[in-house]
């Protein structure tokens, strides 16, 4: 494992973290929707936004982890910070397409560990004075590669994040209530339509969400529950892992599903209780399969189970607007 190295600005750099005032500071939903955005998009189950620190790395925002920091010489984020930025955001890209492939994080505990990340990508966030401060970053327990159209978007939603991190919330709804174009500084200014789109996405899955879990709490099942039913009727050979890897949801918070279902006895399982073992068979009862239809027919009713199932059930099947 090489170790995250320094950056020839570290001083001038950590003024630049401590002088955002985010450190150790609450969840903001400025940037949960955005890391809510990029797993949607990108049908990933982990993301993050970090600030890397003189001695760690800090989440700010995630999504499908409980990580709150790490050490930042073993980091993939303390490696990212180390780009040398210009003015094409693509030199900001630390893409890892297979960890284990690469002389830097062959070895890495977090891709020899029980959950192996397997692909990374981050994007080094700046400040108002150009220093790396952090990453919009995404992680996979499998290999993957970007096609550049992806990447893109990956980028434009990494700069939404940087412009977070440089101006108020209260900024933030202005341009948003007024309507104002929002400018990217890429080389692709349609860019801008795809962000507005995901937005407006993100703002229907909420809503359908919620309308969602209201309707299946009276049939005594949650929303993240029936997600997991779905991901058991679509496959005879779902486990506890491709639940996770499908959903974007913690290992922990599947596990804990799954033994709600099971207690419920809408699923079945056949196996041993450990959770990494992929030989752990899942499959409905009779009354779980009902749920998971009458949960489909809801959705109809919503807004067009087309628009569900590309929204909530498969994210990775959106479909960006026409340029």
């Amino acid at each position: 494992m090489i170790h995250a190295p320094i950056p020839h600005d570290e001083p001038q750099r950590i003024h630049a973290v401590k002088s955002l005032k985010l450190l150790d500071s609450e969840p903001e939903e400025r940037f949960d929707r955005i890391t809510r955005i990029v797993q949607l998009v990108f049908n990933i189950p982990s993301v993050f936004i970090t600030l890397v620190d003189h001695d760690r790395v800090w989440v700010k925002s995630r999504q499908g982890s409980d990580l709150v920091e790490e050490p930042r010489d073993k980091s993939f984020c303390g490696h990212t910070i180390c780009k040398l930025a210009t003015d094409n955001p693509d030199s900001r890209l630390l893409e890892v397409a297979d960890t284990t492939q690469d002389t830097r994080f062959y070895d890495n505990p977090h891709v020899r560990g029980a959950v192996s990340n397997r692909f990374y990508i981050g994007f080094a966030l700046q400040s108002s004075d150009k220093k790396n401060v952090g990453s919009l970053c995404m992680v996979d327990n499998r290999p993957r590669n970007l096609t550049g159209v992806e990447k893109q978007i990956f980028m434009s939603l990494g700069l939404i994040a940087e412009s977070e991190l440089n101006k108020s919330i209260s900024s933030l709804h202005d341009e948003f209530e007024t309507d104002k174009p929002f400018k990217l500084k890429t080389k692709q200014s349609h860019l801008a339509d795809h962000v507005s789109y995901f937005f407006k996405i993100s703002d229907t899955a909420n809503e359908m969400v919620k309308d969602m879990d209201k309707y299946l709490k009276k049939r005594g099942i949650s929303f993240n529950e029936w997600r997991v039913l779905n991901e058991i009727c679509k496959s005879s050979r779902a486990t506890s892992n491709t639940i996770c890897q499908n959903t974007g949801i913690s290992p922990a918070s599947v596990s804990h599903l799954v033994r709600a279902l099971d207690a419920k006895r809408l699923i079945e399982r056949a196996g041993t209780e450990n959770f990494a073992n992929k030989k752990l068979q899942l499959t409905c009862t009779d009354e779980g399969e009902m749920l998971w239809k009458s949960g489909l027919s809801r959705a109809a009713k919503i807004g067009g189970e087309a628009m569900f199932a590309n929204v909530l059930l498969n994210p990775g099947n959106i479909q960006t607007p026409s340029n």
